[in-house]
Order: C-alpha cells, then sequence, then structure tokens
C-alpha cells in the first residue's frame, strides 16, 4: 500500500497523462477536503474589518462552513484553528466555535507555525483524520493584524542570543525575504514584474467571479 501510495504521488508530478487517472483512483485511506470557505481579504488598520475581531471572524466562519456543508455539527471530531498573534487564541476559538452552533463536545485545539499555520491546521486535521482518531474535521486559519498586529520577536536569553544561529531567530521576515532574493539571486523587477501579474490575476478572477462560491460576507458586529 505504502509503494503505491508512492508510486501514485510521483505520477502527480510527471506531465503524463496517467498522472490524472492515477490521482483519480479512489482508496478507502484517502482524506479529503468536502467544503472550503474564506472572509473577505481587507487591510489592516484601513479595511473593512479593521473593527472585527477573530473572535468575530470565527463565529462567522464557523456558521458558514457548517451551512454549506450542510453536515451535522456533531459529527465533527475535531477543530484545528491555526493563528500566530492573538492572545488568548483558545479562548476565542472555543467560544466561537459554541456560539456557531457547534457542540461543546466537540474538542477545539489552536497550532501556531507562522505564516504556516492555516495550512498546519488542514495538515493536522488530515493527519487526525489518516491515523483513524476521527472522521470529520474542521480546519481554520484566522489572523486579524488590526487587533493583534506584529511587534516582533520577544525579548531573548542571553544564551539564545549569545548563539550565532539561534539569534537569528528574532529576524523579521522582511529580512527573511531579502536573504532568500540574494540567496536564489532574484531581482528587484523580477520580484515587481511577478508581484503585478499576481495582482492582476487575482483581480481579474474576483471580477469575472471565480471567487464568489468561496467569500463569506462577515457581518461586523
Amino acid at each position: 500500500m505504502a509503494l503505491e501510495r508512492i508510486r501514485q504521488l510521483k505520477s502527480h508530478l510527471t506531465a503524463q497523462s496517467s498522472g490524472l487517472a492515477a490521482l483519480e483512483v479512489k482508496r478507502p485511506d484517502d482524506v479529503v477536503i468536502t467544503m472550503a470557505v474564506r472572509s473577505p481579504q481587507c487591510k489592516s488598520k484601513k479595511g473593512a474589518l479593521k473593527d472585527t475581531g477573530s473572535d468575530e471572524l470565527l463565529t462567522s466562519m464557523f456558521k458558514a462552513a457548517i451551512q454549506k456543508s450542510q453536515i451535522d455539527p456533531s459529527l465533527i471530531g475535531d477543530i484545528c484553528v491555526g493563528t500566530v498573534l492573538a492572545p488568548g487564541a483558545m479562548y476565542q476559538a472555543r467560544g466561537a466555535a459554541i456560539a456557531a452552533g457547534i457542540p461543546v463536545t466537540t474538542p477545539i485545539q489552536v497550532v501556531n507555525r507562522f505564516c504556516s499555520s492555516g495550512l498546519m491546521a488542514v495538515t493536522t486535521v488530515a493527519n487526525q483524520i489518516k491515523a483513524g482518531q476521527i472522521e470529520v474535521g474542521l480546519a481554520v486559519g484566522v489572523e486579524s493584524m488590526s487587533a493583534n498586529p506584529d511587534m516582533g520577536a520577544p525579548p531573548l536569553s542571553e544564551e539564545i542570543l549569545a548563539h550565532s544561529t539561534a539569534k537569528d531567530c528574532k529576524e523579521p521576515m522582511g529580512w527573511t525575504s531579502e536573504n532568500v532574493a540574494n540567496d536564489f539571486a532574484v531581482t528587484r523587477e523580477e520580484m515587481d514584474q511577478w508581484a503585478a501579474a499576481s495582482f492582476q490575476r487575482a483581480s481579474h478572477a474576483q471580477l469575472a467571479g471565480f471567487f464568489k462560491p468561496e467569500i463569506v460576507p462577515i457581518e461586523a458586529f
């Protein structure tokens, strides 16, 4: 079974027509995403959701997930919320889930892997299903840069700061971006061209209504 799975995954990376056929093969241990929704993306401190807290965003998204999936909330075996900056995130997530109509018997957890926190939430739920711990799970990513701006790393001990590599954990993301650009010889012109093309594609997709099924309107309290 393991070797067959490896061959299947390898086929996804090839340009052969058999790749799609392998992808469409159904297996008893498949883990699938059946529904995905998101809130609008707004500017920090200036956007339409600048006064809407993470707990309000979570409550709205939990309600939308239940409504769009048409699932019985009692079937949700676990909820995983990926978030970075919100203090007391576990309290917010738990309260939002219950307020949205999810039973108090449904457990919830919070993970923080910085920019990959939302993806980590999806991975965590998928792994739980794969391991047979649950059959249905809900993965969420949430962040409000308006309510919880990134203030950088906290003070670290002298022992950490004295370590030549460990001290780099305090580097802000901007520095990391510059280092990556230097390591891979990516010029500013190339980055600007790529960014412009990305925004143009996103704008076109938005205007064409491609995102309409997945974007949930948020009513601020």
